[in-house]
């Protein structure tokens, strides 16, 4: 059986309103890694011939050159990955493969299968769609189609038969993680990804668990299941990640310290082996202590992103972020004087949010001291509680997202909920945000002290200039 697996291209992208404008640029190209997972499992599982089409290169292949590579390999079954910004991408694509095979088995997976799937597989070309972690259902999945068998009863998948969408239950997720080989990146070019915390070291993306146990309203995350990865088995891919010419790592959990116990397990296995390799993770407030801190450096935390969302606590408390917002001037100042970069990720815009609100946030993001800061507008995400909420507010538009699952339109732009501030005030204040935090004098003397040569100095000029004319 032949298998081709396919990364889409990220052309005329789904994108956030205001300055946030999605965009590939040095630190973009990142790996596929739901897919590789998949690849890897087929592969110890399986006797299948495999292609991986990767689309997201920064010299991007032809849809011509695609399209020889499909008639030449002839696949019996596809699958690709899908997540809702490049839908539009991912629908023309669709449309291209069955033109030209017209009886191929095309299998969609990825995050963007939460939203809609009916409508998803009624309005494309995929035969079915794998919702959840797709290692196990693939595999079931191939085994069945290879046997002639059909697909009733395999467990997490939504298909088409005779016309008609059938929904299998759910797939149980598996408890033990450890139980997946690494992901497949034999076919991924090394150095290709650049984590924007380590602009000039291949990295690497290694996730340490799976799932989030938390209950943010304004997040689509469909596992609230967390499950850790034993220690030694983190660091046995991060040792074979090395070995391949990795430079840094990417912890890239929803929240790497959701078990300090495991944060100190992975840490403590790093150190204990003697692993020199600098990496980076996102992280929450809540269960972040200076010993902590000071471990994650002694094994190589370079740079932590921290999910702070708003300065006003009422607000974080009605969102469910359940953290202790007073705490981040102390968080920022230990991994500061630990010598540990910071991001800090807010977002403007929530329902009855004030001005007044919005502008002690901006206070709080310069308060910190973080070395980087991002503000995202809110935008009522398909799924989340923050969404049916807005359904229920005639001026939001509840139905862009069907119509655009149905018409998929390049460019088209995530709609705002604007409940207490308008829509242009909202994009006044994160224009107000970005120049606050990053025109200081005091920010741009400290960032001149750190610039590390010539490259960097491009780097950041870029980024300074994008913020100044975008942000118009």
């Amino acid at each position: 059986m032949r298998l081709l697996f396919i990364n889409p291209p990220f052309i005329h992208p789904l994108q956030f309103p205001g300055n946030n404008r999605t965009q590939l640029s040095e630190c973009d190209y990142s790996p596929p890694i739901g897919l590789m997972y998949v690849m890897s499992y087929v592969k110890q599982e399986m006797d299948a011939e495999i292609c991986f089409f990767n689309f997201q290169i920064p010299d991007m292949p032809s849809f011509q050159t695609f399209e020889d590579r499909l008639r030449d390999f002839q696949p019996d079954v596809i699958g690709v990955t899908v997540n809702s910004l490049v839908w539009w991408s991912v629908h023309s694509l669709l449309a291209r493969i069955r033109k030209i095979l017209p009886s191929v088995l095309i299998v969609g997976g990825g995050p963007h299968m939460w939203l809609a799937p009916e409508e998803t597989l009624i309005n494309s070309e995929f035969d079915v769609i794998v919702q959840g972690e797709g290692e196990i259902t693939f595999v079931e999945l191939l085994t069945r189609f290879q046997a002639r068998s059909g697909f009733e009863g395999v467990a997490g998948i939504l298909y088409k038969e005779n016309g008609h969408i059938v929904r299998n239950p759910p797939r149980e997720i598996e408890r033990n993680p450890d139980i997946f080989p690494f992901p497949d990146r034999t076919n991924y070019n090394v150095n290709q990804y650049r984590h924007p915390g380590n602009r000039f070291a291949a990295t690497a993306i290694v996730f340490t668990g799976r799932g989030c146990p938390h209950h943010c309203t304004f997040c689509n995350n469909w596992d609230r299941t967390y499950r850790r990865r034993r220690a030694a088995h983190v660091i046995d891919e991060v040792l074979a990640c090395m070995a391949m010419g990795y430079k840094s790592i990417d912890f890239a959990d929803s929240n790497f310290n959701n078990s300090t116990r495991h944060v100190k397990a992975v840490c403590e296995e790093l150190i204990r082996r003697k692993v020199k390799i600098p990496w980076t993770c996102n992280a929450r407030l809540d269960n972040m202590d200076y010993e902590l801190l000071a471990l994650m450096a002694e094994a190589g935390c370079e740079r932590i992103c921290f999910g702070l969302e708003s300065a006003d606590q009422e607000i974080l408390n009605r969102i469910k972020k359940n953290i202790n917002i007073s705490k981040a001037p102390d968080v920022f100042a230990w991994a500061r004087s630990l010598k540990i970069t910071t991001v800090g990720l807010f977002i403007i815009g929530f329902p009855e949010e004030t001005v007044a609100q919005v502008k002690k946030t901006i206070r709080l993001a310069a308060q910190v001291k973080a070395d980087y800061m991002i503000c995202q507008i809110l935008m009522p995400i398909y799924g989340t509680d923050i969404f049916k909420d807005a359904m229920k507010d005639s001026t939001f538009d509840a139905e862009f997202y069907m119509f655009f699952l149905r018409n998929p339109q390049p460019d088209a732009t995530l709609p705002i909920w604007s409940t207490s501030i308008s829509e242009q005030e909202l994009l006044r204040l994160q224009r107000l945000f970005y120049l606050k935090f990053y025109f200081r004098t005091g920010y741009i003397l400290r960032t001149m002290q750190r610039i590390s040569g010539y490259e960097d100095l491009l780097t950041k000029t870029r980024m300074a200039l994008r913020l100044l004319f975008k942000l118009k």
